[in-house]
């Protein structure tokens, strides 16, 4: 059996490596993005707090005061007001610096016009705010008197954000701006390392064609995740062109993932739960085409749909959460690990989303990105883990099989069969030599074909078993004379089946079916192919038996050990019907469409 096996010791390292790898990045990621007792990141940086004693209007009424950043209940298209006086004092090169999230800013000082914000493009399919960092630069006379900035978002969702001001020089609101990006930066990176990493690991050690297609699709989707969150950073060193890229990346991305991950639960769900995902998948797939047309003729915007996909995507991992919890598969750890990391992802995307956490508190680190990070951890470990477990079950398979084949070799060469041959042969050579000469002949190829059957070769073409076939069944007529008759029906042979695998049958329809009546009978081994499979049938007219009581006894070892060869190495089925009196038929099903896999698919 020439597979390739994963040894316990490269899981072990691979695990180990990929885990340390993963938590490293964002235990780094996480930590860069912590405050101190200020409140501000952990960069040396002298900021100036600019965040109380706001004065916030919504369409010219109602005027609260508020602390910032927050989050206020605001309407699509509404207009906000926020106003402040600046400080006292300002030296040369102060900067006053905030994220716009998908909202035009312009920004007053008393009442004249010092900036307006450039973050809105349309150009067919590109019609959208996308989110940008903005660098006012204040002049010395600005100071103490009042400021007042204008957001205008054309998004329900976005439109009461009120993001973190802050003050101070150039170079120090710019490293503050790539604290606020680093983080998540590094989270999408990791995420895509571990995307690539699966994807590597399922082509060159999955064993089996079903699960290293059903990993290496999760490993795609995992590798887009990674990247939605890397386009989803504003990144305050780039170009405001770039602000859009990321931003339509972002957007494609976001409505590509339901649509992989969809077709990914498919593949490796059962047939129950089937239906459901490919329901997604066509939702999702809707969802893409449709967002994207409205787009292109300037109907809706990418970001005015935005929202909607996240829900789509949402369901389709909440979808995935249900399925694993009511599958019912063995293995716990697999079954824990997928649930866990679906579950966690699905929980912190939800408040995330629903609740405007990041808005309301500054969170420099995205609630979706540790969500994602956890979910590809922990399905890179249940990938690992079932690879593993899936290479103990081969390797339990394989000893099994050499130990049948051994067996089953000593059962073919059973001494009484020797002696009737050789008995047979020394009677041959007194009375025709040349027959004698044509069965030792025959003896000596029929031993050859058994100890070759020792050697690790899973399948031979069946041209070769059907040859030891016709070697055995000549030495069987030269020993029975005409109580025996056997036929070749041969319209196929362009198969492979394991060694000794249909020979058994054979001589159980002589030895057990044919030679027990008195007159003898006919055995017809007939093969021929269907647009499906190739077929096998060995046919007698003997006595027959009841096949399940056989099957129980000692009588049935060969048979069942056929049986299990059949099905294990070629993926074939074995049929078997017998009727007393009459005869038996026994019916051998390959498919044409290649081998099946040797072990239940466990993801897919």
């Amino acid at each position: 059996m020439k597979q390739k096996i994963i040894s316990e010791k490269n899981l072990l390292f691979a695990i180990i490596f990929c885990t340390l790898l993963a938590v490293s990045i964002s235990l780094f990621s996480i930590s860069a993005s912590l405050p101190n007792e200020s409140g501000a990141i952990l960069y040396d940086v002298d900021l100036l707090s600019f965040d109380s004693g706001w004065h916030v209007k919504i369409n010219g009424n109602n005027e609260n005061i508020i602390t910032i950043p927050n989050y206020i209940k605001a309407k699509k298209n509404d207009v906000v007001f926020m106003r402040n006086d600046l400080p006292g004092v300002l030296n040369d090169g102060t900067y006053i610096a905030f994220k716009s999230i998908n909202a035009l800013i312009a920004i007053y000082v008393d009442d004249e016009l010092i900036y307006e914000s450039k973050n809105y493009i349309n150009r067919g399919i590109f019609m959208q705010t996308f989110p940008a960092w903005n660098f006012v630069l204040l002049d010395k006379a600005y100071a103490g008197k009042s400021i007042t900035v204008k957001l205008t978002s054309s998004y329900s969702y976005y439109s009461g954000i009120i993001p973190q001001i802050i003050i101070g020089t150039h170079s120090e609101t710019l490293l503050f701006a790539s604290s606020q990006a680093s983080t998540n930066l590094q989270l999408g990176f990791s995420i895509v390392v571990l995307g690539l990493l699966m994807f590597i690991f399922s082509i060159v050690s999955f064993i089996g064609e079903a699960d290293s297609r059903g990993s290496i699709y999760l490993a795609i989707n995992i590798a887009i995740l990674g990247l939605m969150l890397i386009s989803n950073v504003c990144e305050p060193h780039i170009n405001s062109r770039f602000y859009f890229i990321d931003h339509c990346i972002m957007n494609f991305c976001l409505r590509i993932i339901p649509i992989t991950y969809s077709f990914y639960l498919f593949l490796k769900s059962s047939t129950e739960y089937k239906k459901i995902f490919a329901t997604f998948f066509c939702i999702s797939l809707l969802n893409f085409i449709i967002t994207t047309i409205l787009s292109m003729i300037s109907a809706v915007d990418f970001n005015a749909t935005l929202h909607v996909s996240y829900i789509i995507m949402l369901s389709v991992f909440m979808a995935a959460l249900y399925s694993e919890l009511k599958s019912n598969n063995s293995n716990r750890k697999y079954k824990f690990l997928i649930a866990a990391g679906v579950g966690i992802l699905c929980v912190l995307a939800s408040i995330e989303m629903f609740t405007h956490t990041a808005y309301k508190y500054n969170y420099s680190i995205s609630l979706t990105a540790v969500g994602a990070l956890v979910f590809s951890l922990l399905q890179m470990t249940a990938v690992l883990i079932s690879a593993h477990d899936r290479t103990i079950k081969q390797l339990t398979i394989q000893k099994e099989y050499n130990e049948t084949k051994i067996k089953l070799m000593i059962s073919q060469i059973q001494p009484h069969f020797i002696y009737n041959a050789l008995t047979t042969i020394r009677v041959m050579i007194k009375c025709d030599p040349e027959k004698a000469y044509r069965m030792i002949y025959d003896f000596s190829n029929y031993l050859t074909y058994n100890f070759n059957s020792l050697e690790d070769v899973p399948l031979v073409p069946f041209s070769e078993e059907l040859k030891h076939i016709k070697t055995y069944t000549a030495i069987e007529m030269e020993r029975f004379y005409d109580r025996l008759i056997v036929q070749f029906e041969i319209k196929s042979d362009k198969f492979s089946v394991p060694p000794l695998s249909i020979q058994p049958f054979v001589e159980n329809a002589i030895k057990h079916s044919v030679c027990k009546k008195v007159e003898g009978g006919t055995v017809i081994i007939r093969t021929y192919g269907t647009k499906e499979e190739w077929l096998i049938q060995i046919i007698d007219d003997g006595i027959g038996f009841d096949s399940e009581a056989v099957m129980k006894n000692r009588r049935g070892i060969g048979i069942r050990n056929s049986s299990y060869r059949l099905s294990t190495l070629s993926g074939a089925e074995v049929d078997l019907f017998s009727e007393q009196g009459k005869g038996t038929v026994v019916t051998v099903k390959i498919a044409k469409k290649g081998r099946k896999a040797d072990c239940e698919n466990d993801f897919g």
